[in-house]
């Protein structure tokens, strides 16, 4: 695989408890790095929203006077952000979980929220936008109780009596936002939707889970193991920021007791070759592990042509690697979000048409970071490009909320625009995104920081 000294360093500094060698290797090519070099880094680090990692490595190493001052400038200016958002959001978390101890309802804490205090110790690693928890569905009434009682409002329509009606096609319920719109906390009782075909023993999972302390509240996490499944299938097919890649390597590497025969066997169970081998194959790359290569090797049979391809375009230059992820899907997730909140004719053909132009008519940049497309990609390529990302949108649409309910949405979509046409000729003052923001008391304004802000 090509890479430069800069692509070599980023991913080096993305690393927990460095070893020895590693140390060494980072610090000789952080003091032989030109300006031009540490540019480079600095944009890798941008598009891989890894400021915090980097700027915190960078002085464990003790080589801070190396960097263009800046640059050091910018990180920890990002750093501090980061930090001052998720103390705001720790604070709103430990009240809710404290308060869900309080009622009795079991929990378990999901990704970055516990990685942040198990692996990393330190709550500002990286830039987190939610609170995401795994609940049973005979709580999430009770839940959703607290989180009002707390101040919190709901983006959609929260669940009437509790989830069992949608439990045979949804993992997942509307999430809440504070009023300071510091915290927004995800509440799910699956980690992908029964139609997803995967085989997801969340008994047993709830069984190996493990109790930490979490800033004075005891809860409790997924264990080691299906910590590393739940990142692996949540990975993204487009969405490949060392931000979310690096949780998992470095997961592997802050433990040793991994049992590697045992995981090949649950993720075949589960049926999660794809997205295991998909992210596996990427992190063994930026933090190559000898263990992960047998483990590919053993998966590879098993996964789809599409897969196969797309981690192979992937791989063939780490600096391309680095620039190479699209957060399109969230911007079709934001347009639907606003299409679901309003009922205002007008505005529901807006967003009804915003929505699916992001699906049919990606932006240049992200068709080509879709496509691994580099600067010199010729314009047939580019062309090629431009007519299959349609069908990439929709196919990673489809993987996370599966075809069926994608087709559901589809048809619901165009539904529920011709309802709202019908109404808006009986309703003199439909309900529109202001109406809403006035009816919950928020800024328009900030809530539309917020939707903008989530990636």
């Amino acid at each position: 695989m090509k890479k430069t000294p800069a692509s070599e360093l980023t991913c080096l500094l993305s690393r927990i408890a460095l070893t020895g060698a590693e140390t060494a290797r980072a610090t000789a090519l952080a003091r032989k790095m030109t300006a031009l070099e540490w540019e480079e880094l600095a944009d890798y680090t941008r598009a891989n929203t890894i400021q915090p990692m980097v700027g915190k490595a960078i002085r464990a190493l003790g080589v801070e006077d190396c960097v263009p001052g800046a640059l050091v400038l910018e990180w920890n200016d990002f750093s501090e952000k980061v930090r001052k958002k998720n103390t705001a959001r720790l604070g709103h978390a430990t009240r809710f979980l404290g308060e869900l101890r309080a009622a009795g309802i079991p929990f378990l804490l999901l990704k970055g929220i516990a990685l942040a205090e198990t692996i990393y110790k330190d709550f500002a690693y990286k830039k987190m936008n939610d609170v995401d928890l795994l609940l049973k569905p005979e709580d999430m009434v009770e839940a959703y109780r607290i989180l009002e009682k707390l101040d919190f409002f709901p983006i959609g329509e929260p669940l009437a009596g509790d989830a069992e009606s949608r439990l045979k096609y949804t993992h997942a319920a509307v999430p809440y936002v504070s009023r300071d719109f510091q915290c927004v906390v995800g509440m799910l009782w699956g980690i992908k939707s029964p139609l997803s075909g995967y085989q997801i023993d969340y008994a047993a999972m709830w069984e190996r889970s493990v109790e930490f302390d979490f800033h004075g509240v005891p809860v409790r996490r997924f264990s080691d193991q299906d910590t590393l499944i739940h990142l692996l299938i949540h990975f993204g097919f487009f969405k490949t920021q060392l931000k979310d890649l690096a949780d998992i390597y470095n997961l592997i590497r802050s433990s040793q007791s991994w049992d590697w025969d045992r995981i090949l066997v649950q993720f075949q169970e589960i049926g999660m070759s794809d997205p295991a081998y998909h992210a596996l194959a990427m992190a063994n790359v930026v933090c190559p592990m000898p263990e992960l290569k047998k483990l590919l090797a053993a998966l590879k049979p098993s996964v789809s042509a599409r897969t196969a391809k797309n981690v192979e375009k992937r791989l063939v230059s780490l600096p391309l690697l680095l620039l190479s992820s699209s957060d399109h899907i969230q911007t079709v997730e934001k347009e639907i979000t606003y299409f679901n909140l309003t009922h205002k004719p007008s505005e529901k053909l807006r967003f009804f048409a915003r929505a699916w132009g992001s699906v049919l008519f990606p932006p240049s940049k992200e068709i080509c970071r879709m496509a691994v497309l580099d600067q010199n990609a010729s314009g047939l390529k580019r062309l090629a490009a431009r007519f299959a990302a349609p069908l990439g949108v929709l196919g990673e649409i489809s993987e996370e909320l599966t075809p069926k309910i994608l087709a559901i949405v589809a048809v619901k979509s165009l539904v529920d625009l011709a309802e709202t046409f019908a109404k808006g000729l009986f309703e003199k003052n439909p309900k529109g995104f202001q109406e809403f923001a006035q009816a919950n008391g928020i800024d328009p304004e900030e809530f539309n920081k917020l939707v903008a802000s989530i990636s």
